[in-house]
């Protein structure tokens, strides 16, 4: 929830050399901080106008399966077909779970080095 703070990205945002701007948010409707105001992620009204929203999906079994064969394939490690399904299990139950994955992943082939 932004209020000030969004008048000072809403000017950077508006210059010649405006930056990328990337926000990650689960909000949903809500009050903008400081008003009784409800807006998407709880972002003012006249910033939200210069925002380009891209709603982000849960990925599937199917696809964290893929992810972690690519991720052995690039880092050179290999795991057998019960630590997959336990990862990928894992990484359904939890958010953020690809991440811990992929730390562990990182992890395991920088001790074998």
């Amino acid at each position: 929830m932004l209020d000030i703070e969004c008048f000072f990205l809403n000017c950077a945002l508006e210059t010649e050399m405006a930056p990328i701007l990337v926000i990650a948010t689960n909000w949903g409707i809500t009050n903008v901080r400081g008003t009784n105001y409800r807006t998407p992620h709880g972002i003012p009204a006249d910033f939200l106008d210069c925002l380009l929203i891209i709603p982000a999906q849960p990925y599937t079994e199917d696809e964290i399966c893929k992810i972690l064969d690519i991720r052995c394939e690039e880092e050179d490690v290999e795991m057998s077909m019960s630590a997959k399904v336990s990862l990928t299990k894992i990484a359904v139950e939890t958010s953020r779970g690809l991440d811990r994955l992929e730390g562990g992943l990182l992890w395991n082939q920088m001790k074998k080095t």
